[in-house]
């Protein structure tokens, strides 16, 4: 029978062996040990020339997502310095501190699971761990549509629709103030109604969550071509119809060879293209209807020959009769 002290001897080698192959393993895997160490005081340490590495992400108010790329270091221990990525099922897997679950935790809260995990393994007394994210390639929200510079927008902390917007270069002038959002894990997309006054936003102004698609549709246009003062598209507002009276006088009204009784709404219907006649002069007096325009309508004021060779030719007269008393000279 092996007595007691003896027993008590023998863990006593065993614990005293276990320690010290635990020490023997952390210098091979990390060179010369620092004074975080358990054990002999360590040698000098050989300066380390720079490294050039990504800028690391913001991390306010962050939380690590499967695909994220982390670097983890500990302070005064040069050698703990690993870059890792979080796996698909929410976990990495760090030298000598395992795998950790760590998708949806806090920048915070890893550090401080990296530093418990290497405390209870009795690897380094009260280790101080930065934890950087480097690459992200999941946190992202998309913006189409209606916007100046459509493409992905970066999302850490918390962004807001209007953030997310200003980031993407604001809306276009035919944007609809009609957004609508589809959210990763969610088969029904969600619509999102912009107030006229951005100041009044705020209930509609939600967080957007990484991977959000967010679409900014087109508002409908109206063609006015012709003898107008500003020919163009005029936007159409989701709260109000045009009307032919609105669209002339946005348009700066017609000019004076406008042919008045030959003007016409070209509008494209399932049945094909179809024009509808209207006089100008009838519908500014209240004579005929003022017709409520349509998305792609096209308002058409043609030029009367006419008016356009009296206006030329009552150009010319004045220009002579000013010419022959002296007010302008013949170049």
């Amino acid at each position: 029978m092996i007595s007691s002290v003896a027993q008590q001897g023998c863990q006593r080698v065993v614990r005293t062996g276990l320690r010290t192959a635990g020490l023997l393993l952390l210098a091979l895997a990390a060179g010369h040990a620092s004074a975080q160490f358990l054990g002999p005081a360590p040698t000098a340490v050989v300066p380390q020339p720079p490294r050039l590495i990504p800028e690391p992400l913001p991390t306010a108010a962050m939380t690590l997502l499967a695909g994220d790329l982390c670097e983890v270091q500990i302070f005064g221990i040069p050698q703990y310095d690993y870059k890792v990525r979080v796996g698909e099922d929410g976990s990495f897997e760090l030298p000598l501190a395992g795998n950790l679950a760590v998708a949806g935790s806090s920048i915070a809260a890893t550090q401080r699971a990296i530093a418990g995990r290497l405390v209870s393994l009795q690897l380094v007394r009260d280790p101080q761990v930065a934890l950087h994210v480097l690459e992200s390639p999941n946190r992202f929200a998309t913006v189409t549509g209606e916007v100046k510079t459509p493409g992905p927008v970066q999302i850490y902390g918390e962004k807001r629709l209007l953030d997310v917007l200003s980031a993407a270069g604001g809306l276009t002038p035919f944007s609809s103030p009609l957004l609508t959002i589809y959210r990763r894990g969610s088969t029904n997309p969600f619509q999102i109604q912009l107030p006229s006054d951005a100041a009044a936003s705020g209930r509609e102004n939600i967080l957007i969550e990484p991977g959000d698609n967010i679409v900014v549709s087109r508002l409908g246009v109206v063609y006015i071509l012709g003898a107008v003062h500003n020919q163009g598209a005029l936007p159409l507002k989701s709260n109000s119809p045009l009307t032919l009276i609105e669209a002339m006088a946005m348009a700066g009204g017609v000019n004076y060879e406008a042919a008045l009784k030959k003007a016409y709404i070209l509008r494209v219907a399932p049945e094909g293209r179809r024009e509808i006649p209207f006089n100008v002069a009838a519908v500014e007096k209240h004579r005929e209807t003022d017709q409520t325009l349509e998305s792609d309508d096209i308002v058409l004021i043609p030029t009367s020959e006419a008016k356009a060779a009296l206006k030329g030719g009552a150009a010319s007269i004045a220009t002579s009769l000013l010419t022959s008393l002296g007010y302008l000279t013949v170049q």
